[in-house]
């Protein structure tokens, strides 16, 4: 775990776990800040305040329990996989069908999401800066 009191950016984009499906989300913000500190009985939630690009209002998040978070400087980098796969049409044709790619808080989110940003973040050799992780295998 990324061990830090406050660390500020000016223009990141956060990728985290999202409350409804597990599956990671990918959010462009500007003028935030990140630190680690107690909420509720977790001595080590991640605390994450920011704006989100094209809006004025700051906004935030806590993670506590399995925390996954991953700050890249800048914006542009690549989308996470999609919630759904492919659509497939219905015996008479009249609607099409498209199911989960995993199933609610599968570790196959985050395990397609690592496998991505390793790609990325290995291909771009100083083009794509971390400015924050923190990952839910790493905490007990």
């Amino acid at each position: 775990m990324t061990t830090a009191t406050k660390i500020e950016f000016e223009k990141a984009t956060i990728y985290t776990t999202s409350e409804f499906m597990g599956n990671v989300v990918k959010t462009e913000v500007r003028k935030g800040s990140v630190g680690i500190r107690p909420y509720a009985q977790y001595d080590n939630a991640v605390h994450v305040h920011f704006v989100a690009k094209g809006k004025r209002k700051r906004s935030g998040f806590v993670k506590s329990h399995k925390p996954f978070v991953l700050i890249l400087e800048g914006h542009g980098h690549p989308d996470p996989a999609t919630l759904y796969g492919e659509a497939e049409a219905t015996e008479n044709g009249e609607a099409s069908v498209a199911r989960g790619r995993y199933r609610c808080f599968d570790p196959g989110w985050v395990r397609d999401f690592r496998a991505l940003m390793s790609a990325h973040i290995n291909k771009s050799q100083g083009g794509a800066k971390v400015v924050f992780t923190v990952d839910e295998e790493e905490v007990a």
